[in-house]
């Protein structure tokens, strides 16, 4: 439950912000069953290529290394829709980095324009998600917040938990969270 007087406490913006890694999430899933659509639909050796190729497009293209690049292009000349649905990953990426709001707006137009020219099942699904919380993903670009930071800690969190399964002393357990808290604190 929203506590409003903690947002104020904090400085927090009391408008709801959909964090960047959930969108990224989702257009990777968008992607994926697109390339499974691809991957069922042609013989057993591309099949496997197919397959094997899962990873290397949900990596961001700017970390693409050229021998990596040079089989995502391999692997677009046999497919041309796995292709487009790997720009359209790549393009809600780009409209994720913009700073303005106003420039966000226009670059979320148009790429819905280039999702219902591509007719690809799977993005048109991410796409009405996308509109459907698309004011709460726009405030990001007012406020610049995201819950990375919490979503670390619990990371942390689980960690410990795992670690410590069995420890008959959960004080123990308590000690290891603490310092581990302690070392994030820099």
């Amino acid at each position: 439950m929203h506590n409003h007087h903690t947002t104020k406490l904090l400085d927090l913006p009391d408008k709801i912000v959909v964090d960047k890694f959930h969108l990224v999430t989702l257009m990777n899933k968008a992607l994926d069953d697109t390339r499974q659509q691809v991957q069922n639909q042609v013989d057993e050796t591309m099949r496997k290529m197919f397959y094997k190729s899962r990873m290397l497009l949900k990596k961001a293209g700017e970390e693409l290394t050229d021998k990596e690049h040079q089989r995502l292009l391999k692997l677009f000349e046999l497919s041309p829709i796995l292709e487009k649905a790997w720009e359209l990953k790549e393009e809600f990426r780009d409209f994720l980095q913009l700073g303005d709001i106003q420039e966000s707006k226009d670059a979320l137009q148009t790429w819905y324009n280039r999702i219902s020219e591509s007719k690809l099942t799977f993005f048109i699904k991410a796409k009405r998600t996308i509109k459907t919380w698309e004011d709460n993903i726009l405030n990001y670009f007012n406020n610049k917040v995201t819950n990375g930071f919490t979503e670390g800690i619990n990371n942390k969190i689980k960690l410990v938990k795992r670690i410590g399964y069995g420890v008959p002393n959960i004080m123990n357990l308590r000690r290891v969270f603490h310092t581990m808290l302690y070392k994030m604190r820099g």
